[in-house]
Order: C-alpha cells, then sequence, then structure tokens
C-alpha cells in the first residue's frame, strides 16, 4: 500500500490487523485513519510511540502485539502493565516477544494494581522468562475464575524455576474435574510431551466451554 496516495481519511470501527516487515508502517499508517474508535487491534512486527497507541485506547476491547513494541518518547518501552492500565476496556490481551531485553520481576505485582486486570477474559504471554512471577499468577487465576491464560516461556529456565512450573502444571492436571477455575496452558522448553499435550487439551475444553 502506497500510503502517499491515499487522498481522503479511513474509517474503522471494528478490527484493524497491521503486519508488516517494515516497523514504522503503523505509524505511517495511524495518520490516514479518521477516527480511533477500535474494537480490536493487532500488531505485527511493529515499533509504535505511546501517544500513537493512546489514540486507540477509548474503545478497545482486544489487543495483541506480535513482534510489535511501544515506546515513550525517551525511546524506553513501555511496560505491558502500563500499556493495559491505559487501556481500560480490554478483555482480550496478549504479546509475543522475541528480544531478551526485557525484565519481567514486577510485571504481575504491577497488573494487580490495575482494577480491570481481574475482568480480563484472555491473557495470552509469548517468550517471558523466569523473571516473570508465575507463582503469584496462577494463585490468582485460581480466585479469577474469568481470565483463560496461556504462558509460554523462552530460552532457558533453572532447575527451580523450572520445578515451580512443573509442580504448578502437576496440580492443574491433578485437580479434581470439573475445576472451580480455567486452567492455564503453560508451555517451556524441556516440557514433558504428553504432560504438555495433556494440559494444553484440558486448557482448551476449559477455554470454549
Amino acid at each position: 500500500m502506497d500510503l502517499n496516495k491515499l487522498q481522503s481519511k479511513i474509517w474503522i470501527t471494528e478490527y484493524l490487523t497491521i503486519s508488516s516487515s517494515t516497523s514504522n508502517f503503523a505509524s505511517s499508517f495511524f495518520p490516514k485513519l479518521y477516527n480511533g474508535n477500535l474494537k480490536g487491534l493487532r500488531l505485527d512486527e511493529q515499533r509504535l510511540t505511546f501517544n500513537e497507541f493512546l489514540f486507540f485506547t477509548r474503545e478497545l476491547k482486544q489487543l495483541f502485539l506480535v513482534k510489535s513494541y511501544i515506546f515513550y518518547s525517551n525511546d524506553i518501552e513501555v511496560p505491558y502493565e502500563n500499556i493495559l492500565a491505559n487501556a481500560p476496556m480490554v478483555k482480550y490481551f496478549g504479546f509475543k516477544r522475541t528480544n531478551m531485553f526485557y525484565n519481567f520481576s514486577k510485571t504481575v505485582d504491577e497488573l494487580f494494581k490495575i482494577p480491570t486486570f481481574k475482568d480480563l477474559k484472555y491473557l495470552a504471554c509469548v517468550g517471558i522468562f523466569e523473571s516473570f512471577d508465575i507463582v503469584k499468577l496462577f494463585e490468582h487465576l485460581k480466585k479469577n475464575r474469568t481470565t483463560c491464560a496461556s504462558l509460554s516461556f523462552s530460552g532457558q529456565i533453572s532447575d527451580q524455576y523450572k520445578e515451580n512450573l512443573e509442580r504448578i502444571v502437576n496440580e492443574i492436571l491433578d485437580a479434581e474435574s470439573p475445576r472451580a477455575y480455567i486452567p492455564p496452558f503453560i508451555d517451556f522448553a524441556e516440557q514433558v510431551r504428553h504432560t504438555q499435550s495433556a494440559l494444553y487439551n484440558l486448557y482448551l475444553v476449559y477455554r470454549y466451554r
């Protein structure tokens, strides 16, 4: 698409997906929009400023950042908890990271401070590391009973963290049916294949029931 040839504004009211190997394509496209009243937004391989993102948050209910990142004006990446805090209508949120330049140590605690976080229907985190507090999030999910979560860890993890993940997965699989919460799907390196499959199948049953 040659954006320079667009002579009029574009009106979008539902869902917008932007996928481009040109990381600033979304930034070039957004000024061509007449309004920011989107219900859903998916960005693939894009780099966005925080102010550009805020243009869409008023009615946004679905947000997926696939290898896409949002930055403040000082070139610091906007934490995921700040992204969600500024999109209070979002019920479906997911991201996929392909770089290691992120610290998840405060993410879960900060997410808990967001009043609308408990109302999320779907949470997908792909490319997280062991700085992510899986224990706290799992305890929240067991009490929440609303959020369906899919968590995928990247790279090597320590033996201690792996033990925590295995303990959580075993607790999920060993629980009596029907479970009082939506079982999350958890994926990590060196996970036993049949255990992973069993957990995924269970996750699908509760996600689509």
